[in-house]
C-alpha cells in the first residue's frame, strides 16, 4: 500500500470494506481510505501499536470527544478484539 501511495497509485476497491454497521457503504469506504492514508502519513504498520499511532494522529484533528471515541472504537478496540478473538468482531461503537 505504501509503495502504491508513493507512486500516486491511489485506486482501491470497496468490496473488502466493513459495512456491518449498516451505514451507507460509501461512508465505510471513505473512513477506511482516510484511515489507511493516516497509516501512510505516520509510517505505522497494521499492528496494534500501529493502530494506536494512527488513532493518535487522527484524533488530534477530530472535532469532538465523541468523534475521538468513535475513531478509537473502530481503529484501536476492533484491532485489539481481533487479536484476542482471532476474528473480526461485530462492529459496535463503544463509548466508555
Amino acid at each position: 500500500m505504501f509503495a502504491d501511495i508513493k507512486q500516486d497509485h491511489l485506486w482501491v476497491s470497496a468490496e473488502n470494506y466493513d459495512t456491518s454497521m449498516n451505514l451507507n457503504p460509501i461512508y465505510s469506504f471513505i473512513f477506511q481510505a482516510m484511515h489507511d492514508d493516516e497509516h501512510y502519513r505516520t509510517g505505522s504498520d497494521f499492528s496494534l501499536e500501529g493502530e494506536i499511532a494512527t488513532y493518535n494522529a487522527t484524533a488530534k484533528r477530530a472535532p469532538s470527544l465523541n468523534v475521538q471515541k468513535i475513531l478509537y472504537s473502530e481503529s484501536v478496540l476492533r484491532n485489539a478484539a481481533y487479536i484476542v478473538l482471532g476474528a473480526a468482531p461485530i462492529s459496535k461503537i463503544v463509548f466508555p
